[in-house]
């Protein structure tokens, strides 16, 4: 089914809650924004190690990770191709699943956010399958983003976005926070009910009713892609 945005978690991390892409995606969904998620992690076949926090010992198969993503931009034929980065560790997974999905969608915008793209959005840019980086919150800056698509306004306009342009890195503003009681609970329907069942949200169970957001801090920054 076509999606003008579809939003996609790296497999470092088995089994773990994709939450700020889910609550993105719930956002645009309301909005009128058709969004999508695809949490890699569920998806890779082969067995791979992990340590004692189900984090991923070694790189993932490129092949393998290709072919996914190959029948997921095919189903959904996306305007846009989010990839979460929160975590630095996760840095090189991220900006490889960017270059595959431009190799097979030229035409989507790809864009890279989480608490890594934002502090490091320069380093990220050097990446020339990358077209932009969101910084901070995700919600209200990736509304405006598909706003602007639809429109077919300047892109380049919107609020808390890196981007790169003759060699010169660019970073606008970012907006005023959303108003997180605004904000609409996940949809856990964008999931594949078997992956809920076995997903978990900082190594406690699902059910388990703490956010990013509510985790890091306290910080309201903390629901980005």
């Amino acid at each position: 089914m076509k999606k003008q945005c579809l939003l996609i978690s790296p497999p470092g991390e088995l089994n773990i809650f994709p939450r700020g892409i889910m609550e993105i995606a719930t956002f645009l969904n309301e909005k009128g924004y058709p969004a999508t998620v695809l949490p890699l992690d569920h998806y890779v076949t082969n067995n791979y190690p992990v340590d004692g926090y189900g984090y991923m010992k070694r790189d993932f198969d490129k092949k393998e990770i290709t072919r996914i993503l190959k029948d997921a931009i095919t189903d959904t034929d996306p305007q846009l191709v989010g990839v979460s980065n929160s975590y630095t560790k996760d840095f090189n997974n991220c900006i490889e699943i960017v270059k595959l999905c431009k190799g097979i969608a030229p035409q989507a915008i790809t864009v890279i956010g989480g608490q890594h793209a934002t502090f490091c959005d320069q380093e990220s840019l050097q990446t020339p399958e990358l077209d932009m980086v969101l910084r901070g919150e995700g919600e209200g800056p990736m509304l405006d983003l598909m706003s602007a698509i639809t429109a077919k306004k300047d892109l380049y306009q919107t609020p808390a976005i890196s981007f790169k342009k003759n060699g010169t890195v660019y970073r606008n503003p970012t907006g005023p926070l959303i108003d997180v009681a605004k904000i609409p609970a996940a949809d856990f329907g964008l999931l594949p009910q078997d992956y809920v069942k076995n997903t978990k949200i900082f190594f406690e169970k699902i059910v388990v009713k703490r956010s990013f957001r509510e985790v890091t801090l306290g910080c309201r920054k903390s629901g980005s892609i």
